[in-house]
């Protein structure tokens, strides 16, 4: 084991984590670009009648709302 075997350790590690770096990196892009555009927004909903008007506050009540 002289002086040079550490650096070529070190060196090693650098190549290994570069390596895995630029893997990651692409990885992500390409999940990023699959769905590049926003989906289209669905139109407003109408609420008409929402049952019942009111309940207890600790909740537990179901409610039906109609539009």
């Amino acid at each position: 084991m002289g002086i040079h075997s550490g650096s070529r350790r070190v060196a090693g590690f650098l190549k290994a984590g570069l390596a895995a770096t630029l893997c990651l990196g692409t990885l992500g892009l390409a999940l990023t670009a699959v769905d590049v555009l926003p989906a289209a927004a669905a139109s407003v909903p109408s609420v008409h009648t929402v049952t019942p008007a009111g309940g207890p506050p600790g909740g537990g009540t179901a409610v039906q709302i109609t539009g």
